[in-house]
């Protein structure tokens, strides 16, 4: 994303300048603002990357005091502009820049404040030339008095003083060095000078002489020396010195000037004629030459003092006119390589000036140019509206923006924004207007080209049945969507755009969040842009969840390589896991069903053989019974073993049931002995950690029902009961009571009527059901234990047969509290108890009967029983052979009574076959359990009677009466009569 830099420059051109600069350099130009005032205002709700501001501002403050102000509620880097020294701004802001900027330092200075990292030293800063006897103002102690004096014509001057007077003189700065010096005498030149020791002597008598005021006073080789200072500007920058000389009323130290011959090996002859030499003046002319030199000293000081600042001023107006020159042509090359059209004209809207890529924009060279007008360039009516621009900046000082069309005069048009200021002279008046021109024609027809794909891409993605979507990861939030994510969610445009990535990360069911955030960790670690796809629910706006297939990739990067923006395509695929749950859900019923059909099978089987054995046993027992005293004991152990054989029965019955392998029939019946029987067996069945509870009322109403559906019922809900307490063991309570249901109690169900209720309750205090679950307990298949352990059909086989019934159950539970399951089933109104049977006699006959089983001890079983109702009984094991006794002899019997399941041929089988031979043979079916015959096959096949094994003596004997009764043709001799119950005369007979 491209920086945003404020500009804050009251001199128009510049602005434009640094505008055209900045944008070239690839930045967002905001402004131009031309005063400190103007800049807090705009910086008040709005933010910038930086800040370029002159020093200088239009304005009660100025660019540093703006700056200050702003410190306090901003730390925006700010890059000042300043003509001037740079020391009050570098005190602000160490980065500071001197006009005219080049590209190359602006760029540079730019990076380094957006980056953070401390300025390069000032570059631009306009040190004053260095020049001859010039410093600027204020640098005056830098100066030496070498510097500011004509050494060479002050020599001169002085050499002529000295063959006028013959006066010497010296003028030494303030380093000792002698700049001038004039008449020195021979014993300085040629001894004193000459020798290293007493040459120190005359360079610390010259060092004093240029550090002192003014002074008289003898040198350390015992010399007179005068000096008066030389002060330029207050400093004392030198002296002019007098010395080499005697006062003429006082001789010289001879004894002193000999030792020093001696001492330094001067040549004592000479060296003392030399110092005859010496001048001898009076004390008069040494004051008067005192004074001479002190006018000197003031005059060269003077003079010095006014050469400096000659010097100075020249310099400083070279320096000034060079910086003019090189401002001009920077200003110049800077307007020449400007990539936009600049131009500036006078007030009467002539072309003054263009730079080249004006002369590229209009086709036209400066020299077409210059003169022109807008009414010499373009039609008459756009000229009159570009006029009318520009003389509101005639009139009045001040910029504009405007965007427009200009028609160039070859006929092209060009959409371009044009920046306008008044051009001001040096004394602030209106000369004319400067201005750039920004040709966007590109740039409009790309923007209407990325609007016109943007509606196009807009309208496909309305077209797709799918979310798409832009999404920006960093800001957590939606960049774009298409309709289909507010249809398929519900939610509203704006809460998507307020919550962001908020709502739909909230809405990611619990169980699918880790794999959510383990595919967008996979995106931002994945260096390549490829496809992501991931499968997860999320809560619409009614709480229900949806299943989406997701794909994204990244659209876009930041600088770090982190992803940016990514594009996602979002598919419901609920109904597809729907379905894919619904095939789930199918093959485990399919798998169920073949369970049960297995179970069914094997159920069949051992009913057969199991039916078989109760038959012989039953049979024998009831004989047995019948020979037996009533009150014997042996009569008494023999109703247990008849009682048994028939529980044994109905447990068949409850197998076959179970396995749907039966048909079971409703029957009127006292609900109370069902439930106490299942007791019973619930309580050798149920581990000792599970107290059984029972508060049955001997008062309940009788219902109409099915026995073994009941007792199954009860059995499905109780083992649900014990699958809760298993772990902790508990207490299950079984209840019965008689209920009333009002129409009100029973609103929502509109199939039942008011009236009185059996209601069957079976409460736990097992771990209870959580309300999701709750809901579906009564659904097939369903079930919340582990693999292996339980069908899922107990409960719902429980409720389907209580809807059977024309009654209803509910389910009460909260977690933790346990559960309990009411079954409700309508009463009976009237009920009349079956009649005692014990003193019923026994059909009995004497018809001729084939039985045919191939169960030995079932026909050695039947003979016997048959024969004791006074049947004539012929038994055959073999089903073939039967069929050949009965061709030989077809109207020999009166009644056939066969086995349905026999090797060789079936009872149906045979069956068929007799009838064949003989139509009217009356014929009784029997079965243990077979799935290919039932009483509706067996009678639309002929065959008058059919019978479910185990039989009971008197129900096999009813059973026969009922068939041979149905034949109109049956004998009169042979008509059945009724055996009375045995007395025990009789039985002691027969004994």
């Amino acid at each position: 994303m491209k920086k945003t830099i404020l500009v804050v420059e009251d001199e128009s051109i510049l602005a434009l300048l640094l505008e055209s600069l900045l944008t070239h350099l690839g930045y967002v130009c905001a402004g131009p603002l031309a005063t400190g005032e103007e800049t807090i205002a705009y910086l008040t709700g709005r933010q910038v990357d930086l800040i370029l501001m002159d020093i200088e501002l239009a304005g009660p403050l100025d660019g540093i005091e703006t700056a200050q102000l702003l410190r306090r509620t901003s730390d925006v880097p700010i890059i000042f502009l300043t003509g001037t020294p740079l020391v009050k701004a570098l005190s602000v802001s160490p980065n500071c820049l001197v006009k005219p900027v080049a590209e190359q330092d602006l760029a540079a200075a730019l990076q380094r404040a957006l980056a953070g990292r401390p300025p390069a030293p000032p570059t631009g800063s306009l040190p004053l030339p260095e020049m001859d006897g010039a410093t600027p103002a204020g640098d005056t102690h830098q100066l030496q008095l070498g510097d500011i004096i004509d050494s060479r014509a002050l020599q001169t001057m002085m050499e002529q003083f000295h063959r006028l007077t013959g006066i010497g003189i010296g003028i030494l700065d303030r380093q000792g060095n002698v700049l001038v010096g004039v008449g020195w005498q021979d014993l300085c030149t040629k001894f004193h000078r000459c020798h290293h020791e007493t040459l120190k002597n005359c360079r610390a008598s010259d060092a004093r002489l240029s550090t002192a005021g003014a002074s008289m006073s003898r040198c350390r080789n015992n010399l007179w020396d005068l000096m008066t200072p030389i002060e330029v500007d207050g400093r004392h920058v030198g002296s002019v010195c007098l010395g080499q000389f005697f006062y003429d009323d006082e001789l010289p130290d001879y004894d002193f000037f000999r030792n020093q011959a001696r001492k330094y090996g001067f040549d004592e002859a000479e060296y003392l004629a030399a110092l005859d030499r010496l001048p001898r003046w009076s004390r008069e002319k040494v004051d008067a030459t005192l004074d001479f030199y002190a006018s000197l000293a003031k005059m060269i000081s003077s003079l010095s003092y006014g050469t400096m600042n000659l010097s100075r001023a020249l310099a400083q107006k070279e320096a000034a006119l060079r910086q003019l020159h090189e401002s001009r042509c920077f200003q110049s090359s800077l307007l020449e390589t400007i990539p936009i059209p600049v131009y500036y004209k006078d007030t009467a809207g002539r072309y003054l000036g263009f730079n080249k890529a004006g002369e590229h924009f209009y086709h036209r060279t400066k020299a077409e140019m210059i003169g022109k007008t807008a009414f010499d360039l373009h039609p008459p009516q756009l000229a009159e509206y570009y006029h009318d621009r520009e003389t509101e900046l005639f009139s009045r000082k001040g910029s504009q923006v405007y965007e427009t069309v200009f028609t160039l005069p070859q006929g092209e048009s060009r959409d371009v924004v044009v920046h306008e200021a008044s051009l001001t002279d040096a004394g602030g008046a209106i000369i004319g207007v400067i201005g750039a021109m920004l040709d966007i024609t590109d740039r409009n027809q790309a923007e209407k080209q990325l609007q016109e794909n943007r509606k196009f891409m807009e309208a496909t993605a309305m077209m797709i049945p799918d979310v798409v979507y832009l999404f920006d990861v960093q800001e957590g939030r939606h960049m774009y969507f298409n309709r289909e994510l507010t249809n398929l969610l519900g939610y509203t445009n704006q809460e998507i755009k307020d919550a962001g990535a908020g709502l739909l990360l909230s809405a990611v069911h619990p169980k699918d969040l880790a794999q959510v955030k383990k595919h967008m960790e996979r995106m931002a670690h994945t260096p390549d842009d490829g496809q992501h796809e991931v499968e997860y629910r999320i809560r619409n706006s009614h709480n229900a969840y949806q299943w989406f297939y997701v794909r994204e990739r990244v659209y876009l990067r930041d600088e770090t390589q982190r992803p940016k923006i990514l594009f996602g395509i979002m598919q419901d695929i609920t109904e597809r896991k729907e379905a894919e749950e619904e095939k789930k859900l199918l093959q485990t019923q399919l798998i169920q069903a073949q369970k049960m059909e297995a179970i069914g099978t094997l159920a069949g089987g051992i009913a057969h053989d199991f039916n078989n054995i109760l038959g012989a046993i039953l049979g024998y027992a009831e004989m047995v019974r019948e020979d037996s005293p009533p009150d014997s004991i042996v009569a008494r152990d023999l109703d247990q073993i008849i009682l048994a054989s028939n529980r044994a029965k109905e447990l068949v019955k409850q197998i076959l049931a179970f396995s749907r392998q039966a048909d079971m029939a409703k029957i009127p019946l006292q609900p109370g002995t069902i439930v106490k029987e299942a007791i019973k067996l619930l309580r050798s069945s149920l581990p000792t950690t599970i107290a059984i509870e029972q508060d049955i009322d001997s008062a309940t109403a009788p219902i109409f029902a099915d026995p073994t559906q009941i007792h199954q019922i009860l059995m499905n809900v109780c083992t649900n009961a014990f699958h809760a307490m298993e772990e902790d063991g508990g207490t299950l309570t079984i209840s019965l009571s008689n209920i009333e249901l009002t129409r009100q109690a029973l609103a929502g169900r509109p199939q039942l009527q008011p009236g009185r209720f059996v209601q069957l309750s079976v409460s736990d205090t097992g771990r209870g059901i959580l309300p999701e679950i709750r809901d579906r307990i009564f659904e097939p298949y369903f079930t919340t234990k582990e693999q292996g352990k339980g069908t899922g059909l107990g409960l719902a086989i429980a409720h389907g047969i209580v809807k059977s019934h024309g009654g209803f159950i509910t389910c009460e539970s909260k977690p933790g509290e346990g559960t309990v399951f009411h079954v409700v089933l309508p009463a009976l109104n009237e009920y009349a108890a079956a009649e005692s049977e014990t003193n019923e006699g026994i059909p009995a006959g004497g018809e001729h009967i084939l039985f045919i089983d191939d169960e030995v001890i079932l026909i050695e079983m039947a003979q016997v029983m048959l024969e004791r109702l006074g049947y004539r009984v012929t038994v055959q094991a073999d089903s073939l052979e039967a069929m050949a006794i009965f061709t030989n002899q077809p109207e020999n019997f009166d009644l056939v009574i066969t086995d349905q399941t026999m090797p060789g041929m079936t009872g149906m089988e045979l069956a068929r076959r007799m009838l064949q031979i003989r139509p009217d043979l009356p014929i009784i079916l029997c079965t243990g359990y077979s799935t290919l015959i039932s009483e509706e096959k067996a009678r639309s096949a002929g065959i008058k009677g059919f019978a479910l094994k185990p039989l009971a003596r008197k129900e096999i004997a009813t059973l026969i009466r009922k068939v041979l009764e149905e034949c109109s043709d049956i004998p009169a001799s042979v008509a059945g009569r009724l055996i009375p119950p045995l007395t025990d005369t009789a039985l002691a007979r027969r004994r």
